[in-house]
């Protein structure tokens, strides 16, 4: 795994940024030509082909500037965004805006994750594959895409923004996940009959509000948990058990009492960054992203 950090001159200046890293870091390119890059992740074992797609967005009218982030199975040939490819999710966004921001990228050959500073807030996206929870045969594309919100058209001032993995004021439509039977959960289904049905994502421990008076523990130290991604089906009638999709790499819940932004902690010989959800900074809206 690896990692960079830097200040973007804007939204542009950020996805060339995102591109050189991931030429570097076991991506090729498929499509790209400084507005829209559609990546290929070639995995741990040199041979996969992970989807996923970066594209700038921007409406001056509505102070509206970011990525629109998207994933698919498979990949039509001339596809600029993945949004006319097989399989794939209904893009999410990442807010930005259209001036200098620092930023982090980290990422390795299965996913990439970007985090930016806007103004005093923090944006960020994750984009590749889940550490699954079994077999390869079992989960064979366990593919995740989240950002900020569902929609692009959303001015970085909105109180509406969430986080991949943190998401408690739209619900749970800024992100998606590929299951073992090929759907893509964390959208809405068109209505059938009388039954509406609805996909959600959930992302432990953040989804259950766990509750800590401090983040250190008995003799130094700080707490980190792994965010476990599951998916269910709701509808009318009913809900179903969440089925565990996998485990967000790299991304770990932190109680954020006693922390700031932008903090460095180590674990273990391990350096975390931890950053708050982009709305919301309550003690469970926090999160420390694996570095090194």
């Amino acid at each position: 795994m690896a990692y960079t950090t830097g200040t973007a001159t804007d939204h542009f200046d950020l996805l060339a940024k995102v591109h050189a890293f991931a030429n570097l870091n076991g991506w090729d390119d498929v499509y790209w030509d400084g507005n829209s890059w559609v990546g290929k992740g070639t995995g741990e074992g040199g041979n996969e082909e992970i989807l996923i797609s970066l594209t700038v967005h921007e409406d001056s009218t509505n102070d509206a500037y970011g990525f629109s982030i998207c994933g698919a199975s498979a990949y039509r040939q001339g596809d600029i965004n993945l949004e006319k490819s097989p399989n794939h999710c209904e893009p999410r966004g990442m807010a930005l805006w259209s001036h200098a921001m620092d930023y982090w990228i980290i990422g390795d050959p299965r996913r990439i994750i970007i985090i930016a500073k806007v103004s005093t807030k923090f944006f960020s996206c994750y984009l590749g594959l889940l550490r699954p929870l079994a077999t390869n045969q079992q989960e064979p594309y366990p593919l995740f895409i989240g950002g900020s919100h569902w929609e692009n058209n959303l001015s970085w001032t909105s109180s509406e923004h969430e986080s991949f993995w943190r998401a408690s004021v739209n619900g749970y439509e800024c992100r998606a996940v590929w299951t073992p039977g090929g759907r893509v959960y964390g959208q809405y289904e068109a209505s059938t009959g009388w039954t509406s049905q609805y996909y959600f994502v959930q992302i432990y421990p953040w989804s259950d509000d766990p509750w800590s008076s401090t983040g250190e523990v008995w003799g130094g130290g700080t707490v980190i948990r792994p965010a476990l991604v599951s998916w269910s089906q709701r509808d009318f009638s009913k809900y179903s058990k969440y089925q565990t999709a996998g485990q967000l790499d790299g991304v770990y819940y932190v109680p954020g009492l006693g922390l700031s932004a932008e903090s460095i902690i180590t674990i273990g010989g391990d350096s975390y960054l931890v950053i708050p959800s982009s709305a919301l900074t309550g003690e469970n809206d926090w999160a420390a992203i694996k570095l090194a």
